[in-house]
């Protein structure tokens, strides 16, 4: 069996879309399924070591559309986004210029491949009209594979209903033509089958997960002369409330106990923009116990990590069913784990693996008593790390590639014949 997998991000990005699809493309080969890619880019990017041990014969490069650079760039994207208006101008979204490259290129690859499935993995959407479209002219099964909502993602918001129709009417137009449903967690299923109206066991689950070669690992010492809580990945608007609600009371803990920088310290390692992490920084007047890592390579985040006294996670309303993808990193971490917000899925994560974590309200005053008291265990030797190595072996992903190879055969048996 061939699967074309259409994924707009691959290595070198370290995007999720880009990882999952490369773990994909690494490991459903064992279950007899090749894999062939039809992403964005060019082809130096296999010079990259993510693809070290990666078939590249069968990965097809589509022009890449520069817009969301550009919009950035030149600042008016951040305006568009502000006000919901990018909807306006770019449908189903910003990479929409990559829909007419995809489906040319996507099509030359069929006549040469001949894939049994087509595959879409989103966001970002385009890959899914892209993939509907090739899908219909060749007559071949179509999976999508939600790795966000579409409509009612927090992340991206309509500004109208006449858009908010519009992408609805495409959406069901696609998941009509679909014959098999992938997402990456049940609360993430619930969550898009009500927006759609459908059941929930329309979707298979294929969680997110960590990659093999990242044992996990308690043999690197915790610091132990200072408190060290880290905050890693992404940044996003609708996390800023409580990652300032959480300065907040790391300051207040901090003149409580009249600690001083040698003794406890909050670091960032990711792409957030600086003047915005910087300013609520300076606004908590935390400057002192603040330490900005950069941008750090996968091994070196896991190395930091593991050094980590405590490392969190912000969990705002309406986020309930998101899995955060560095939370796999964190299990793997041998961590102690801080959710700070609304409980959900990734507090259920933590409880199916027995992980160390802690799970409080977005307040100041109850950040600061939670605070001391995990600085005090720590400082007595009795701060608890960890998760159960069994447990959290089913994210591995090569475990979930071949659980995801037992649903596509199970599903298209006569196409496997």
């Amino acid at each position: 069996m061939k699967i074309l997998l259409i994924s707009y991000f691959f290595p070198p990005s370290t995007s999720v879309g880009g990882l999952r699809a490369l773990s994909f493309k690494q490991y459903l080969p064992e279950d007899g399924i090749d894999v062939v890619i039809l992403t964005s880019g060019t082809k130096q990017d296999i010079k990259q070591n993510f693809l070290e041990n990666t078939n590249h014969s069968n990965i097809y490069y589509c022009k890449e559309t520069k817009l969301r650079e550009l919009g950035y760039k030149t600042k008016i994207l951040p305006v568009l986004e502000l006000f919901s208006l990018d909807h306006l101008f770019f449908f189903p979204d910003i990479y929409f210029k990559w829909i007419k490259s995809a489906f040319k290129v996507g099509n030359e690859v069929i006549k040469k491949e001949k894939p049994d499935i087509i595959y879409a993995t989103g966001p970002p959407f385009s890959s899914f009209k892209a993939a509907y479209k090739l899908s219909k002219k060749n007559d071949i099964p179509l999976v999508l594979e939600y790795r966000d909502p579409w409509l009612g993602n927090p992340y991206t918001t309509p500004p109208c209903k006449s858009i908010t129709k519009r992408i609805s009417k495409l959406e069901k137009r696609i998941l009509t033509h679909s014959r098999l449903l992938i997402t990456v967690g049940n609360e993430y299923a619930e969550f898009i089958a009500e927006k759609l109206e459908i059941k929930k066991s329309n979707f298979k689950i294929v969680h997110n997960g960590f990659f093999p070669d990242i044992p996990y690992k308690n043999t690197i010492k915790k610091n132990e002369n200072i408190f060290t809580i880290s905050f890693f990945g992404s940044f996003y608007s609708f996390q800023k409330p409580i990652f300032e609600e959480f300065i907040k009371g790391l300051r207040l803990m901090i003149e409580e106990k009249e600690l001083k920088s040698s003794e406890i310290k909050l670091q960032y390692a990711g792409s957030v923009s600086r003047s915005v992490i910087n300013k609520m920084i300076a606004k908590g007047k935390i400057e002192t116990y603040f330490n900005d890592m950069g941008f750090l390579s996968r091994e070196k985040l896991n190395e930091e990590i593991q050094k980590s006294n405590l490392v969190f996670l912000t969990v705002p309303k309406g986020t309930e069913y998101m899995l955060q993808t560095k939370i796999y990193n964190y299990l793997v971490g041998n961590s102690h784990i801080m959710l700070i917000g609304e409980s959900g899925a990734m507090a259920k994560l933590c409880d199916n693996c027995q992980q160390k974590f802690t799970e409080l309200e977005s307040d100041k005053d109850k950040i600061a008593s939670r605070l001391s008291k995990l600085y005090e265990d720590w400082r007595k030797n009795r701060l608890e790390y960890g998760c159960n190595k069994e447990s959290f072996e089913e994210y591995n992903r090569r475990n979930l590639a071949l659980k995801l190879g037992k649903i596509i055969k199970t599903t298209f048996k006569k196409t496997d014949k």
